[in-house]
């Protein structure tokens, strides 16, 4: 595996991770304030924007970290 196969794998896995953890979070607390469903528009959005961010987020510091230079 490659080093940006490998930083895509890391970043869509730290995504998911994060996004599974809002959407644990997001139905007990939906459920109880708005009496939603659990696979309700606002849960799946919950997760969908934080399994974006988190992904997006994780491959910046990847990458960020893999091209710095030591001066």
């Amino acid at each position: 595996m490659n080093r940006r196969s490998a930083t895509v794998t890391k970043a869509v896995l730290a995504g998911l991770g994060w996004g599974a953890l809002s959407f644990a979070v997001s139905v007990p607390v939906r459920a109880g304030l708005y009496d939603e469903q659990m696979f309700s528009g606002g849960n799946l959005g919950t997760f969908a924007v934080v399994t974006t961010a988190a992904t997006a987020a994780t491959w910046f510091g990847i990458n960020r970290r893999n091209t710095r230079t030591t001066g």
